[in-house]
């Protein structure tokens, strides 16, 4: 089926691993933000399908982004070191 092969494939939780990768949530309605805990969810999750899945825990809004942020490149302030 050639629609079948037009469908983009989508990464998921388990392409980014706890150890080696950090996924934080922001509120697009207040603000909030905070360290997703990946170990509650299912690995084989499709990153899309974190829309509408994740709640701020501060206003309830579920209309949040992300950043994945590979470890190893930060220092130990967690920010992004300048090479």
């Amino acid at each position: 089926m050639i629609c079948g092969a037009l469908m983009p494939a989508f990464n998921t939780l388990a392409d980014f691993p706890p150890d080696k990768f950090s996924i934080t949530a922001y509120c697009d309605a207040c603000g909030h933000s905070g360290h997703l805990d990946t170990a509650k969810l299912p690995p084989e999750l499709p990153m899309p399908a974190l829309d509408g899945l994740v709640v701020c825990s501060v206003c309830g809004h579920r209309q949040v982004h992300f950043t994945i942020s590979y470890k190893a490149a930060m220092d130990a302030s967690g920010m992004i070191g300048r090479g």
